[in-house]
């Protein structure tokens, strides 16, 4: 390892002297690449995670040296070279897999990691070979078509605004990646939050995503609240819901036909709800309307199980879901192709969320809140309510969210 060092040492003040006698700016193939210049909502504290960063790696967070770094030859090959090394070397794994916490931002180790850890590891190398911090920032962004939170490092050089991706072993254009960002390091140590009108979505692609899930998240999300976002992206993201729901099966479908329908609606619920967007997927069953009603009134593991009533009637129960089986249970004549029928869907997986969120509630009944909440606004994308379709009014509502004395 020491040997390794004293070689990126030497290789960076080769790298630094390359730089300063370099007169062209020598852009990669795909030609230059604007700056990026987005619109700045508000200028905030760095993200928890990042702070907890930086205290255990003193140092490491100090943004030094010049703000934007000559895009030379030597530079490109160095920087394409760190890479794909750390894209090969490092392998993905979510954070709750191995840290055993939501979110925790550090460098790999044992040749895991996760997508900020990457991000983490590339600069830490570039800056060991001479490059400078300050023209390397981390930033927070959404995929556009998985709909997944996401990490990258951006080097702000001659040549623009370049994105180092754990997906890509490519230098890519920040604004030629498929990357909506939500936040930026500054080099002043703040960071940037952009105003998310500019945001677009692509969920036609939605339904291949399980692999690279990415949850780093600004501190908004930490706090467990729902990010704001505009009515077209909100009309674009249910857009990829209603999509997912009509290549579905009709009756009895397979779980892993839903498997596309049931992720959509996660990266919905997390947008809207601020429920996390974590896609291991629940288990779906079909059964009869009357067995699932005949389940309830046993009251059969209440502790296990949250029934979804379509109106105030004990005997109309239309779905449960099991905490500890992970599982939904919807009526064997579902088809999910109806707005009553996909709110009900959504409903349910709030209550899945909540759980591999580990979310606590004072009650059962102030679990079902959220869960009432999403379903009404699911209903109203199609300007539809409880009441009309379920009969649900606001004293049935308000008796099934409150706590009992």
């Amino acid at each position: 390892m020491k040997n390794q060092r004293r070689a990126f040492q030497a290789a960076g003040v080769a790298l630094l002297s390359a730089i300063s006698s370099a007169e062209g700016h020598d852009l990669n193939a795909s030609g230059t690449c604007a700056p990026l210049n987005l619109p700045i909502a508000q200028v905030t504290a760095p993200p928890t995670q990042y702070i907890d960063f930086c205290r255990l790696n003193p140092g490491h967070c100090n943004m030094t040296g010049p703000t934007i770094l000559y895009w030379t030859a030597p530079v490109r090959q160095t920087v394409d070279r760190v890479n794909r090394a750390v894209n090969s070397e490092v392998v993905f794994v979510p954070d709750p897999e191995w840290q055993g916490e939501e979110e925790v931002w550090s460098y790999p180790v044992n040749g895991r990691g996760d997508c900020e850890d990457f991000a983490l590891e590339k600069r830490r190398r570039l800056v060991e070979f001479g490059l400078p911090r300050a023209s390397m920032t981390m930033a927070i962004a959404h995929h556009k078509a998985k709909l997944s939170s996401h990490a990258v490092l951006l080097l702000e050089t001659t040549g623009g605004t370049l994105v180092l991706d754990n997906m890509s072993d490519e230098i890519g254009c920040w604004g030629r990646v498929q990357l909506n960002y939500e936040s930026r390091e500054r080099p002043d140590g703040r960071w940037s939050r952009f105003d998310q009108s500019y945001w677009n979505f692509e969920p036609a692609t939605i339904a291949g995503m399980r692999g690279h899930s990415c949850r780093a998240t600004a501190e908004v999300e930490r706090r467990g609240t729902a990010r704001k976002i505009t009515a077209h992206a909100q009309q674009q993201l249910f857009a990829g819901i209603q999509a997912e729901a009509s290549r579905a099966s009709l009756v009895g479908a397979p779980e892993g036909s839903l498997n596309g329908l049931l992720t959509a609606i996660a990266t919905w619920l997390s947008f809207n709800l601020g429920l996390p967007a974590i896609y291991e997927n629940p288990q779906v069953r079909f059964l009869p309307q009357e067995e699932i009603a005949a389940m309830h009134l046993a009251n059969l593991a209440p502790e296990r199980w949250n029934y979804t009533a379509a109106d105030g009637s004990r005997d109309k129960v239309v779905s449960a879901y099991s905490t500890l089986s992970r599982t939904i249970l919807l009526q064997d004549t579902w088809i999910g192709k109806n707005p009553a029928e996909l709110s009900i869907l959504v409903h349910e997986m709030v209550h899945h969320l909540q759980t591999v969120g580990g979310r606590k509630y004072e009650c059962a009944a102030t679990r079902e809140k959220a869960a009432y909440e999403a379903q009404a606004l699911a209903l109203a994308q199609f300007g539809r309510t409880l009441k009309e379709e379920f009969g649900i009014d606001e004293m049935t509502l308000l008796a099934r969210t409150t706590c009992s004395p």
